[in-house]
């Protein structure tokens, strides 16, 4: 859940709204309370952390091949995605950023790329 709230671009703030929390200890398996924010950062940064790991194996002593995918959110703001893989027809590529960008131009892919392979060296 945690994921799927942070990949979509939900504020983990939004565990704090009454609402939220009513319908998530009702709704969910467990029926425990939600934890707040600093156990799902924790667990973000672990899991995030563990994928960096997960995309440096895969292109160890492999040719590298990075895409860009520019998109927009439900907010109309510009996202930049950043996929490694290996150079070879039918190998997985994996996300490694999500960044808002003000502008898509050609510094900015550049620096963005630059910034993801430096997370996965």
């Amino acid at each position: 859940m945690v994921a799927s709230f942070t990949s979509a671009g939900v504020p983990l703030k939004i565990f704090r709204n009454p609402e939220v929390r009513k319908w998530i200890e009702a709704n969910v398996k467990t029926g425990d309370t939600p934890p707040l924010r600093n156990y799902f950062k924790k667990t973000v940064d672990s899991r995030r952390k563990q994928g960096y790991r997960k995309t440096t194996e895969m292109c160890c002593n492999q040719s590298v091949i990075a895409t860009v995918d520019e998109s927009i959110d439900i907010k109309n703001r510009k996202l930049l995605n950043v996929l490694i893989g290996v150079a070879k027809p039918g190998s997985p590529a994996r996300l490694v950023t999500s960044t808002f960008v003000k502008k898509c131009d050609g510094a900015t892919v550049c620096q963005s790329v630059l910034d993801s392979l430096k997370l996965v060296a």
